[in-house]
């Protein structure tokens, strides 16, 4: 709990819950960190500066991410400067609870084969009676757009200047529906990598080149509904059944990213 409002009326009260994680936000500091990778310097600052355990994070990551001469924060508080780090390298998080140590985690991955499968929930529209306690989905929503078809990344590195620095990545493979290139300069990448590669060496100029149009396609199509489950967490895959009211997209199974929960004591989640 990080904020408890008490009006002096003292009828009506309100909560501010939140993962230990947003306690970072309250630590600014300047430092510089050396010859440590990014998850290096994410686990020494949650070990360090706030006391965290093992069974506090965990980090379960596909690539094994290249150590940087040098990292500068700058005026950053801590959860800024780590979420700022990991979004650079493509590393996303989600909490989950220890119910044996009654404690949240701190989940670390950068593979999409993590995210939590399995949830089949049925499009039912709400028609004002009672729905037996069936968890179900309504009003779905997409909203399409026009993003960038490739990204082109330029690098100078002093170490070697003669060598070529440049990369691009279109990671549909030409979908017509993508138009542009992005261009992008000086992601401090300190070797080209291998132009094509589904998994290019990390923090390379193509790892940064596919990352940022993955990036610029998650802009693409954007879903929303509303439901009824409780179980529905960022990072977890729903897939909807149901009749015509059901595109295709939500069919085949979406990520969910986001979610606004409310409640009453009478209306039900």
């Amino acid at each position: 709990m990080s904020a408890f409002p008490h009006p002096a009326t003292k009828r009506h009260y309100s909560l501010t819950l939140q993962p230990r994680l947003a306690l970072l936000s309250r630590s600014h500091q300047n430092r510089i960190y050396q010859d440590m990778s990014v998850p290096d310097i994410v686990e020494h600052i949650l070990r360090t500066r706030h006391a965290m355990r093992g069974e506090d994070f965990v980090f379960t990551l596909v690539q094994a991410y290249p150590r940087r001469e040098q990292v500068m924060q700058y005026g950053e508080d801590d959860l800024r400067f780590i979420t700022r780090l990991l979004g650079e390298v493509g590393i996303w998080f989600r909490f989950t609870a220890d119910t044996r140590l009654n404690i949240d985690v701190v989940e670390f991955y950068d593979d999409q084969r993590h995210y939590e499968q399995g949830l089949i929930l049925p499009s039912v529209p709400p028609s004002g009676q009672h729905d037996g306690g069936t968890e179900s989905v309504w009003a779905l929503k997409s909203q399409h757009n026009v993003v960038q078809q490739s990204v082109f990344t330029r690098d100078y590195n002093y170490r070697n200047a003669p060598e070529e620095m440049s990369q691009s990545a279109d990671v549909t493979s030409g979908d017509v529906t993508t138009y542009g290139e992005a261009y992008h300069w000086a992601d401090n990448y300190q070797a080209p990598g291998s132009d094509g590669q589904r998994n290019p060496e990390p923090e390379s100029g193509a790892f940064y080149a596919r990352l940022r149009h993955e990036r610029y396609l998650n802009d693409q199509t954007r879903l929303s509904g509303r439901t009824s489950s409780a179980a529905l967490a960022p990072g977890r895959e729903l897939k909807v059944t149901g009749g015509a009211e059901v595109t295709e997209v939500f069919r085949q199974g979406v990520v969910i990213t986001g979610i606004h929960s409310r409640a009453r004591r009478d209306r039900q989640l």
